[in-house]
């Protein structure tokens, strides 16, 4: 009997957890979870669907180049917080955690990095732009300067 009830919350718990999975965004299909817990998604997105993620004005996008690169051009409505700032982390940590943030640099790189600390300090939802504002150029998405 044990046994049985061992078993029955095991299989629960799988479905459980695949369920939590499997309840991402269905208007995304290039979605690549780095990390599913607690009701956390944290996910790497392509530029097309990074770009379809935009269109909520829900989503908050968050730039994390340095003050320069972002006005060279960045995506509309974007806020900058410098990664290299000696304050990055602190800066991070006074977002609300319980928004859904859309987050690129410039190649991928500090941005893979920031959603690490994005997911420590508890933020529940987290998109990175695959390939950073280069791969969004790439396929000629808009990038404002100037605005």
């Amino acid at each position: 009997m044990k046994n049985i009830i061992i078993a029955i919350i095991t299989i629960l718990g799988l479905v459980w957890f695949v369920g939590l999975i499997s309840n991402t965004d269905p208007q995304i299909q290039g979605v690549q979870e780095i990390a599913v817990s607690d009701n956390t998604l944290i996910s790497k997105v392509d530029a097309t669907d990074f770009f379809a993620l935009t269109e909520d004005s829900k989503n908050k996008l968050l730039d994390i180049r340095t003050p320069e690169e972002f006005m060279a051009g960045h995506l509309k409505n974007a806020i900058n917080i410098d990664y290299y700032a000696s304050d990055f982390q602190n800066q991070l940590g006074k977002l609300d955690k319980s928004q859904t943030y859309l987050v690129y640099c410039r190649s991928g790189s500090r941005s893979s990095t920031a959603i690490q600390m994005m997911k420590t300090l508890g933020f529940k939802r987290v998109y990175e732009l695959e390939g950073g504002i280069n791969s969004w150029g790439a396929i000629d998405l808009p990038i404002c300067v100037n605005c």
